[in-house]
């Protein structure tokens, strides 16, 4: 049972990131080259 809920968590993970990076850029206008100036 552990097993079975570590590895959902670690596809939902996966999942997010993916979705994150993909789709982060054409809504929010993210560009993941360029790194933020408030971050230097």
């Amino acid at each position: 049972m552990m097993k079975t809920g570590f590895i959902l968590n670690m596809v939902g993970v996966l999942i997010v990131s993916a979705t994150v990076y993909f789709w982060g850029q054409h809504i929010f206008g993210i560009d993941i080259n360029i790194f933020p100036d408030w971050a230097h």
